[in-house]
């Protein structure tokens, strides 16, 4: 079976980011329940994707891998079940090399946990499971003589899915080393074009600048993948937090939330989903918006979306979150214009013109102020 169509960029949660290993089986419905009560599933996040952490320290006597008893012990098929029940579809976690990356980096107890010399046996449980939804993890799985290379251990999975009986959504994760972008389209849903992001902007803002050139090689069905979402995670402040979720909007980035959703505030929740904002994601044109500007203190983005619309992002790229009290940033757009105040008026020209919509708001306004680290975003058309 060909791999799922995957016509827009993948929304869901996955569980590394807010809790690494610290995974059970309860906890991941009780996060299956916030999506859904939340406003999350019908937002557009379906994917409940489970990281690196499931399983049991060893293989069964057959070579199968096994999820811990303690903490998942009614199986993962029960826990496919479970989201399945709920309108979402189950992600889950393998690493081609003979170790996860939890074990290498995390101290993770296990031995034989990675794929290799199991991919076929791996794949085909989770086929039975009834997983939907696969992140392939490199790991630098190089490692312990197993020979592999990057290209090749995700050609070796990748053929496997298209021979499986279950259509499966395949992200593969070698951190940008090799350009992926260049060869795993038709391979892949998405692939990871960076390292790993961290809950701060100058790592949110370094991720995004990375993608610049990148634009040509996403489409509907292959999509450049910048990483998980920290919105809502300790280190980002609520601007930072829309600055965030813009950006990889504008990028048509795959939106996979990470954050503790049982816990978050309001203001998270309505961030996350956001009508407009999703709409720009998911747009149905599928074509990577980039950086057309930078200047002192700000930056301007451009994405073309379906039916002559564009979107407009403007962000204030202050320097410390310790000085918030630099001059804000007025942002003006219309008549083909994006005129931005930072103490001298700076005009630049997009060619777009059309009804104007301020996405966070809603309303129909074309001026706004921002203070650093923030995100001014506008429809245009």
């Amino acid at each position: 079976m060909p791999l799922a169509a995957c016509p827009t960029p993948p929304m869901g949660w996955n569980s590394w980011n807010a809790f690494r290993t610290r995974i059970d089986e309860q906890q991941i419905v009780s996060m299956a329940d916030v999506i859904v009560s939340t406003g999350l599933r019908d937002a557009g996040y379906q994917y409940l994707v489970v990281d690196d952490g499931w399983q049991a320290p060893r293989r069964s006597s057959g070579g199968n891998l096994q999820p811990d008893p303690a903490r998942f012990g009614q199986g993962i098929d029960w826990l496919a079940d479970q989201v399945h029940q709920r309108g979402l579809k189950l992600g889950m976690y393998l690493a081609p090399g003979r170790a996860t990356c939890a074990m290498i980096y995390d101290a993770y107890p296990g031995e034989g946990l990675g794929s290799f010399g199991h991919e076929a046996d791996d794949l085909a449980a989770y086929g039975e499971w009834g997983v939907d939804y696969l992140k392939y993890d490199w790991c630098e799985a190089c490692r312990d003589d197993t020979g592999l290379s990057y290209r090749g251990a995700f050609e070796k999975m990748g053929q496997l899915i298209a021979d499986s009986p279950r259509e499966f959504v395949y992200s593969i994760s070698e951190y940008g080393r090799t350009n992926p972008w260049e060869w795993a389209p038709g391979l892949a849903n998405l692939w990871r074009t960076t390292p790993d992001i961290d809950p701060s902007f100058s790592s949110v803002r370094g991720i995004a600048d990375a993608q610049r050139g990148l634009e040509r090689w996403s489409r509907p069905g292959a999509w450049n993948d910048p990483d998980m979402l920290q919105v809502g995670n300790p280190g980002l402040t609520l601007a930072e937090c829309r600055a965030h979720l813009g950006l990889w909007a504008l990028l048509a980035a795959p939106l996979m939330a990470g954050n503790d959703i049982r816990t978050m505030n309001r203001s998270v929740a309505q961030v996350l989903t956001n009508p407009r904002l999703v709409a720009i994601d998911q747009d149905p044109l599928g074509r990577q918006g980039r950086r057309i500007q930078r200047e002192f203190r700000f930056d301007v983005w451009l994405r073309e979306l379906s039916g002559g619309q564009v979107a407009v992002g403007v962000l204030g790229s202050g320097e410390r979150a310790s000085e918030p009290t630099t001059q804000p940033l007025r942002v003006q757009v219309g008549d083909g214009l994006v005129r931005v105040d930072n103490g001298t008026e700076n005009v630049i020209e997009i060619g777009h013109d059309g009804p104007v919509t301020e996405v966070w708001s809603g309303e129909a306004t074309s001026e706004v102020v921002i203070g650093a680290r923030d995100l001014a975003l506008f429809t245009i058309g």
